[in-house]
C-alpha cells in the first residue's frame, strides 16, 4: 500500500518538479507580462504531422520493456553523477547540504519519460530510506539514426514528502520484487 502512495505522491509532485540545473531559454520582451520561452517540449513529444516521423521520447523509449524502467543508462548516469558528486568532480550547491546522504546505495521508486525529454527518476537511499530525492536525467538523441547519444543529469534535489518506508522494508520489499536493485 505504501509503494502506491508512494507513487500518486510522486506523480503529484513532479508536476511541481523544477530543472535548478537545466539551460533557461526564456527572454523578458517589452511587454512587462509577457515572456518568450524557447523550449524543446514540443520538439520532444509531440508526433510530427505527416511523414510518419517519431517524437524524441518514441526514440528514447522505443525498446523499453518493463524491466528496462529499473535499469538503464538514464540511472547508470544518475549513479555516475553521484559518485562523481561525492568524489568531488561534480559541484551541486542543491546537493551539499544533503551530502552525508547520498553517499550509499539507493533504490529506484518510480521511473517514467520526462516531457521535456528524458527520464524523470524517483530514488531512495538504503541508509536514509524516509527521504525521496527527483532527478530529471535528458539525453541526447540523433533524431536520422533514431539512437539515444548521450545522458546528462539535469536536475536532481529531495523531495519535500517522506517515503514512509524503513530499510528493512525496502529489503523486503526488493525480494518480493527481484527486478529491484541497489544501485
Amino acid at each position: 500500500m505504501k509503494y502506491r502512495y508512494l507513487i500518486l505522491l510522486t506523480l503529484t509532485s513532479l508536476f511541481f518538479f523544477g530543472c535548478e540545473n537545466g539551460k533557461n531559454n526564456a527572454s523578458k520582451s517589452n511587454d512587462e507580462d509577457s515572456m518568450v520561452v524557447n523550449d524543446t517540449l514540443i520538439a520532444d513529444t509531440a508526433k510530427c504531422v505527416g511523414g510518419g516521423n517519431k517524437s524524441l521520447n518514441d526514440i528514447r523509449f522505443a525498446n523499453f520493456g518493463e524491466k528496462d524502467w529499473l535499469d538503464n543508462e538514464y540511472i547508470r548516469c544518475l549513479r555516475r553523477y553521484l559518485d562523481d558528486y561525492n568524489s568531488g568532480k561534480v559541484e551541486n550547491v542543491v546537493l551539499d547540504q544533503h551530502r552525508e546522504k547520498i553517499k550509499g546505495n539507493f533504490v529506484i521508486a518510480w521511473a517514467e519519460p520526462s516531457l521535456v525529454g528524458g527520464l524523470f527518476i524517483q530514488f531512495i537511499f538504503v541508509d536514509y530510506p524516509d527521504d525521496m530525492f527527483l532527478a530529471w536525467v535528458y539525453s541526447f538523441v540523433d533524431e536520422e539514426a533514431e539512437k539515444v547519444l548521450d545522458y546528462e543529469v539535469r536536475s536532481i534535489h529531495l523531495d519535500e514528502e517522506k517515503s514512509g518506508f524503513t530499510k528493512d522494508e525496502i529489503f523486503e520489499t526488493m525480494k518480493e520484487h527481484p527486478e529491484l536493485k541497489l544501485w
